[in-house]
């Protein structure tokens, strides 16, 4: 499954995941492979990425938007 991570200044992540956390304005979700598309507003928190290796890396946010796709996650932030 693929991340980008982007905002209107710069890339954050590019990469294959295996999980994904994202802060949800309801509460946190996680994504992982062959996950249903949908669209969701971020809020402020912190996402949490799972490499393929396990090694887990997070990036703290203001909040965004996530659309989910064919194995292909898209989060633009504010």
């Amino acid at each position: 499954m693929t991340l980008e991570i982007i905002s209107p200044q710069k890339t954050f992540y590019s990469g294959d995941i295996a999980f994904v956390k994202l802060p949800g304005v309801m509460g946190s979700f996680g994504i992982k492979k062959n996950h249903a598309p949908l669209v969701s507003i971020l809020g402020p928190g912190r996402i949490s990425i799972t490499e393929l290796n396990g090694a887990i890396l997070t990036i703290d946010i203001e909040g965004g938007v996530a659309e989910v796709a064919n194995n292909k996650i898209n989060i633009l932030l504010n």
